[in-house]
């Protein structure tokens, strides 16, 4: 199996308990505007990220999310999302996860979806800070 370098760090991640109909979760999806990419590939290309993923969910301690699970690659505006459905026993999603490179992509879905009865558990975004340049403190060395 050949190993993925990992360039690019996951910026904005979010979990949602769902308690759903598997068929009813794809139908939200399809609705807010993503693309679903079925092939084997995308997931694979991927899989380090669903690593990571699965590393920080077990740090979260939010539970059994050790049931069974799902991963799939979704689109928004040409944007790649990482999805994994986390499934009870009788095959209803129960969380789901969402992960994208974007900041403020998962955020502003996350609003469609919560008005949906999607109970956000967690929402994690990394976001860049301007500087100003007047908040911009230097010092000589004759300060020291």
């Amino acid at each position: 199996m050949r190993r993925m370098n990992i360039s690019r760090s996951i910026k904005s991640l979010a979990i949602y308990e769902v308690d759903r109909d598997r068929d009813l979760v794809f139908l939200d999806l399809k609705v807010l505007g993503l693309r679903t990419s079925k092939s084997s590939f995308r997931i694979e290309k991927y899989s380090a990220y669903f690593r990571i993923l699965d590393n920080f969910i077990c740090s979260l301690s939010l539970g059994d999310l050790t049931r069974d699970y799902e991963d799939r690659i979704y689109y928004y505006m040409s944007k790649p999302i990482f999805c994994r459905l986390y499934y009870d026993s009788r095959f209803i999603v129960k969380y789901v996860v969402l992960a994208s490179f974007y900041p403020g992509i998962i955020k502003n879905l996350s609003r469609f979806l919560e008005e949906n009865y999607w109970k956000r558990v967690f929402l994690f975004e990394v976001m860049r800070m301007k500087q100003s340049s007047r908040e911009m403190h230097f010092s000589s060395g004759s300060e020291i």
